[in-house]
């Protein structure tokens, strides 16, 4: 590690700090703000070559010295454990903008609002981020940010101007201070001859200063637009005994949840130390964790992922066996009516990976019906079976929402799905077994009873209600929530939240599960399920599925992403679903009851389905680490009617 100058010249900076605060003035304020506007507006990341960049030029034109000593390469120092780039701000805001249609100009705007900082930024230089644990643990990490200017020289004479004083330190690196953070304006190794470096505490920059000088901008990151990485290690290493101390608090969650109860208390123990102990054994596991923005001509990527070298926690294991049964989605996936608002396929687990969940929730369970003394032994046992029974799904399944419609139910104006569909590679026999299994103990006398408080039960209502039009073998239930859940739902409301928009959000929610129908479809040896509020839209995707001239997903060509690379779980979700979800929450709900309307407003008709994966490259040690990585794949079209809608008032 190479030491800074910085922090060798801690003491004498830090005198000045105060007295240059006094005479910063009030325009030193509008560059510290319009610096936040900057980075926060603005987005990009360096690309790297492979190869360190030259050394940057030295300027010549600093009036604290003519010469200036060689730059030398600068090592992160011990603890740093974020880093993050944007790489060409000016390139990835001209490229949003275009994507969105808005007729902005953001450049004359920052020269508007903060001309000082414009004078002397280089708005295509990356800007750039670094964090460090805290010598104390005790303390807030410290970070800086940079961004690249033309020279020192211009800054000092800015800053001149603004009467805010800097002080030279060694190696032509100046310090100032100017609103609430201390800076460094100084020669850099990189795409740009000099950078500022600001951060909230003096330390931070004494800390990280050289460092975000002459380290980070040589660092090879990748080539995306926006890179942020996070290492786990440094973390580890600060805070590992305090995440370890999480048992200890667990104990005293386990004794607060326990009812007395042998078998309950047991599986609730086993419940909380379980999360506790997978939490701590994921810390153990991960290695680091990045966020990627990538411009695809116009259209983005964004891209999650983690490096787990270890495999101690369920987690991981857990990714590393669905590995192998990576796949792209099947025919019934490209089956479904085109009309969906939205899709995905995904993998599950085995059966025996999922065994101690379904283990610990019927142990909660039968545990809590025992110390009620109402129901009897012979439906607690039917209850345990059925768990049982329910356990030993390990399908992979395809499922869809479909167009959004108003909500049959309920004063709120909201949309709601048409219908939902999931299918399962599943003989549709021993569903239909566990359905009226369902029915018949929802219906026991003594459970409803035992579930009554006030003349009301908790337990919903789920009966048999025919047929499927149209649907040889089908069966539909029917299924209403009581006045207690109503009851319990309105007092969840006022105890979740006094925001009204949340509030509404939890109302609109209530109204897609009060009522409605749930159909099970045979289909050789598959076996469909939908559910709707609406029993007539039930029949509606099977009858599109039916049609040979019907449109479907396999003819959607913005769904070829889909199509490329085997994954655990591949979908899309249109702008459609997630305006509904958005906007019924708030204001905008009543101006959403109808989709089509709202449609027609957009440029592209909400019809741009955003896509993404989730893709797993199974690993075995160190040197072959697990990598997880969530993908997201935005068309320029998509983004386009977010922004109408946004500016049309559709979302709040």
């Amino acid at each position: 590690m190479h030491h800074s100058p910085l922090m060798a010249q801690a003491a004498t900076l830090r005198p000045s700090r105060a007295r240059l605060q006094g005479t910063r003035g009030r325009t030193s304020s509008r560059l510290a703000l319009g610096a936040w506007l900057l980075l926060s507006a603005c987005g990009g990341a360096q690309k790297p070559s492979g190869e360190a960049p030259p050394a940057a030029e030295t300027p010549t034109t600093s009036p604290a010295s003519e010469t200036r000593p060689e730059l030398v390469p600068v090592d992160a120092p011990a603890g740093t454990f974020l880093w993050a780039r944007l790489k060409n701000p000016a390139v990835l805001t001209d490229s949003l903008l275009a994507a969105t249609g808005l007729p902005l100009d953001w450049r004359g705007l920052l020269e508007s609002r903060v001309p000082e900082l414009v004078a002397v930024s280089d708005l295509n230089a990356p800007v750039e981020l670094a964090i460090v644990v805290n010598p104390n643990p005790r303390r807030q990490p410290l970070g800086v940010l940079s961004w690249g200017v033309g020279s020192e020289a211009a800054v000092l004479q800015q800053l001149d101007q603004m009467n805010v004083q800097a002080e030279e330190g060694p190696g032509g690196v100046h310090s100032f201070a100017i609103a609430e953070a201390t800076c460094v304006v100084g020669p850099s190794l990189g795409s740009t001859p000099s950078r500022v470096v600001c951060g909230k505490e003096a330390q931070a920059v004494d800390v990280l200063g050289a460092y975000a000088l002459r380290g980070l901008p040589r660092q090879e990151l990748s080539g995306a637009e926006l890179h942020v990485e996070v290492a786990a290690a440094p973390l580890q290493q600060a805070y590992g005994q305090q995440v370890g101390s999480l048992k200890l608090l667990s104990s005293v969650l386990v004794r607060q949840v326990q009812i007395d109860n042998p078998r309950f208390d047991r599986a609730a123990a086993d419940a909380v130390y379980g999360i506790v102990d997978e939490l701590i054994a994921l810390t153990q596991d991960v290695e680091s964790a990045r966020l990627q923005l990538w411009n695809k001509g116009g259209d983005y990527e964004v891209a999650l992922s983690g490096r787990f070298p270890g495999s101690a926690s369920w987690s991981v294991e857990t990714f590393r066996g669905l590995g192998s049964k990576q796949a792209l989605p099947p025919d019934s996936f490209w089956e479904l009516p085109a009309n969906a608002s939205a899709a995905y396929f995904a993998q599950a687990p085995d059966a025996a990976r999922t065994e101690t969940f379904w283990t610990v929730a019927k142990d909660l369970l039968a545990g809590y019906l025992e110390s009620n003394p109402e129901v009897t032994k012979a439906t607690r046992e039917r209850i345990e079976r059925w768990f049982t029974d329910v356990s030993q799904y390990g399908s992979a399944a395809v499922a869809a929402t479909g167009p959004m419609i108003a909500s049959k139910s309920g004063e709120r104006a909201a949309l709601v799905p048409a219908w939902q569909l999931a299918a399962v590679e599943q003989d549709s026999a021993r569903h239909r077994k566990l359905l009226d299994e369902l029915v018949a103990i929802l219906a026991a006398p003594d459970l409803r009873k035992a579930a009554a408080h006030e003349g009301k039960s908790w337990l919903p209502e789920l009966k048999r209600s025919g047929t499927l039009a149209g649907q040889p073998g089908s069966t539909v239930y029917e299924w209403k929530l009581s006045g207690a859940w109503r009851e319990a739902l309105e007092l969840g409301k006022e105890v979740v939240s006094t925001d009204a928009s949340q509030r509404a959000e939890l109302e609109t929610a209530l109204q897609q599960f009060e009522h409605g129908f749930l159909a099970l479809i045979p289909d050789q040896s598959r076996t469909w399920f939908a559910w709707s509020q609406a029993r007539e839209e039930l029949v509606k995707p099977f009858e599109a599925m039916k049609r040979q001239d019907a449109a479907r997903l396999r003819g959607l060509a913005a769904l070829q992403p889909l199509r490329e690379r085997p994954a655990i779980v591949s979908g899309f979700v249109k702008l459609e679903s997630l305006l509904a979800q958005v906007a019924s929450g708030g204001r905008s709900g009543k101006a959403l009851r109808s989709w089509d309307r709202v449609s027609q407003a957009l440029p592209y008709k909400g019809q741009a389905p955003l896509t993404f994966t989730l893709r797993v490259e199974p690993g075995v040690d160190q040197e072959k680490p697990t990598e997880v990585e969530l993908l997201y794949r935005v068309p320029s079209q998509f983004i386009a009617d977010l922004t109408a809608a946004a500016t049309q008032g559709l979302v709040d």
